[in-house]
């Protein structure tokens, strides 16, 4: 079995590796992030030790504009051998701008994001992506700053034996139910 682990790479203007920070392994995860996970959006993934985050900000003037693409496991459900996994991933340019201070409140950006539910019977190879959400940047909502806060959250109620996928931070958020029962019963 290969061992991967969460990693960020930081790369320069000849798109070479100008630092690298490796995570935990990916072994390691198992329980620890619980039965319910509380928001997080893939952004804030970068000081997650599961995180993959990859960025490149070397254009312009001062050396602020580019690319980075960051993601990660943001949710998981497990229940006996089924486990049900939210990934989400961020993409974002960022313009080469003036450093912030008192010219404006946030650089200028283009972001979209995407969020898989995936299916995976422990002990067996391979997975089914049950549904994908992607979300295109004239979707989110700013918050005063001028900043997106863009989150998935994935959450199990016993009682009723559904999981519920919630994506916020959007001008229309999405919520979404799925019965156990249903995804048990996925090819």
């Amino acid at each position: 079995m290969l061992e991967a682990r969460g990693v960020h790479v930081w790369l320069d203007q000849k798109w070479k590796p100008a630092k690298i920070t490796e995570g935990k392994s990916f072994l390691n995860l198992g329980e620890t992030r619980g039965q319910k996970i509380e928001a997080k959006s893939p952004s804030i993934l970068l000081s997650d030790p599961y995180g993959i985050i990859i960025l490149r900000h070397v254009e312009g003037i001062f050396g602020n504009g580019g690319w980075s693409v960051g993601g990660g496991l943001l949710g998981r459900v497990r229940i006996e051998e089924l486990i049900v996994d939210l990934y989400g991933k961020e993409i974002v340019w960022t313009s080469p701008h003036i450093p912030s201070g008192i010219f404006h409140a946030g650089p200028p950006r283009t972001e979209s994001y995407d969020f898989i539910l995936l299916r995976r019977i422990e002990g067996q190879d391979g997975g089914t992506i049950l549904r994908r959400w992607q979300v295109e940047g004239n979707n989110v909502a700013l918050n005063r700053h001028g900043f997106s806060e863009v989150a998935g959250i994935l959450t199990y109620d016993r009682v009723s034996q559904t999981a519920l996928i919630s994506i916020n931070g959007l001008l229309h958020p999405i919520e979404e139910r799925f019965s156990m029962s249903q995804l048990r019963t996925v090819n």
